[in-house]
């Protein structure tokens, strides 16, 4: 698998460089996090498997034609995440879309703040203990935090 994250390598693995590394023998798929819908489904009409790394467009990705995601919020709601996996491969787009509703908040969140520190912090305020990032990361701020818990509210946190 390729892995495209170029905010923080400084390097962009354009469509027509995928399409010439599927042609080295074990390269299957790529793992996009431009977080470019449009890129996204570049790359699925190339071929090969794409595996999106961008949260907020998990459902449209999967609409596309994408094989997977690579999806740190689902740590966060993994029943939901599950359902509206099973929704989407049903093809069942309304009710998918409206479990998307709550699920949309909280994913937007960790696209827009630190990452890691993000997804830790909520996956350890919806009650399943993964502790902190470590070092250098820093923890979110009390502000972050706060925001956090509001994101996390659609999906049953008080």
């Amino acid at each position: 698998m390729c892995y495209n994250i170029p905010q923080h390598t400084g390097i962009d693995i354009k469509p027509d460089i995928y399409a010439r590394l599927l042609k080295i023998d074990g390269i299957t798929s790529i793992k996009d996090s431009t977080g470019n819908m449009q890129r996204i489904q570049e790359l699925v009409m190339i071929g090969g498997d794409v595996f999106p790394g961008a949260d907020p467009l998990t459902p449209f990705c999967f609409m596309a034609g994408c094989k997977g995601v690579v999806w740190g919020g689902a740590n966060i709601a993994p029943r939901e995440s599950v359902q509206l996996y099973d929704l989407l491969m049903a093809k069942r787009y309304a009710d998918a879309l409206k479990l998307w509703e709550r699920l949309f908040p909280i994913n937007l969140y960790l696209w827009q703040h630190k990452y890691n520190a993000a997804v830790k912090a909520a996956t350890n305020l919806m009650g399943m203990p993964v502790g902190p990032c470590r070092h250098p990361v820093l923890p979110l701020t009390a502000t972050e935090m706060k925001d956090l818990k509001k994101a996390l509210k659609p999906l049953g946190y008080n």
